[in-house]
């Protein structure tokens, strides 16, 4: 648990630059998924502290150029949409940082929400693998228990074969939206949660239970552990975890 959002984001970001660097060292690429809504911004300012030492831009170029990045879910809206994941993240850090263009993998939005899940599934196998294995998964987490676009109760709950989906009907706007399925999730070496803010503190001890039926819940990889970044107002009624 971290006292404060500022020392939130300075335990993330080197979280975040010691398992890039780990993943590079061991395989040659960090293969990340990222979600939107505030966790950019919370993850923003440590991760590029934890980088602000090195002033070698070769090195820096090296390294970013070797992380592939997707989106744990996107809304079906153009790139320069203020709703888009996409554009949030790279205002907040993406930009800031030398990963080429063609490593940071957004949606098609000329295409509809069942085909541009379809595409972007295709885009992430051909990038990592059939089972589309990331390094780590980096997800917030919603007041009602969701995270990516995967909604408490919702049938995506219980997908098997697809490894991105589409949904159209999601309780939250925009309805279209593409997303990472459990499968995902599941295959992944790190889940990191990043969550703040006294809006979810009622809901996460119900996510951190036992056999917890909420999406973030059942969100855990390869290990099935998963690592939490909290802070002080979101820990409010958890004091059974700390």
């Amino acid at each position: 648990m971290s006292a404060s959002k500022a020392a939130l984001s300075s335990a993330v970001g080197k979280h975040v630059a010691e398992a890039a660097h780990a993943a590079i060292k061991t395989k040659g690429s960090f293969n990340v998924a990222i979600s939107g809504g505030s966790l950019p911004k919370l993850l923003a300012s440590g991760l590029l502290s934890s980088y602000a030492a090195d002033t070698d831009t070769k090195v820096l170029q090296d390294h970013f150029g070797k992380w592939r990045v997707f989106f744990a879910d996107e809304r079906c809206v153009s790139l320069d949409s203020d709703e888009s994941n996409s554009k949030g993240a790279k205002a907040a850090f993406l930009s800031k940082v030398p990963i080429p263009a063609a490593n940071i993998h957004d949606i098609d939005p000329s295409l509809d929400p069942r085909a541009m899940a379809s595409a972007y599934q295709l885009s992430m196998t051909k990038t990592l693998g059939a089972q589309a294995s990331l390094d780590m998964i980096l997800l917030g987490m919603g007041p009602d228990g969701h995270t990516c676009s995967l909604f408490p109760g919702h049938p995506l709950l219980l997908e098997t074969k697809r490894l991105v989906a589409h949904i159209e009907d999601s309780p939250k706007p925009p309805k279209q939206r593409i997303t990472l399925t459990f499968p995902v999730l599941q295959a992944a070496e790190q889940v990191t949660f990043v969550t703040a803010g006294a809006s979810k503190a009622a809901i996460l001890p119900k996510v951190l239970a036992k056999d917890s039926k909420l999406p973030a819940g059942q969100a855990h990889a390869k290990d099935k552990t998963v690592t939490w970044f909290v802070d002080a107002d979101a820990a409010l009624q958890c004091s059974a975890y700390l």
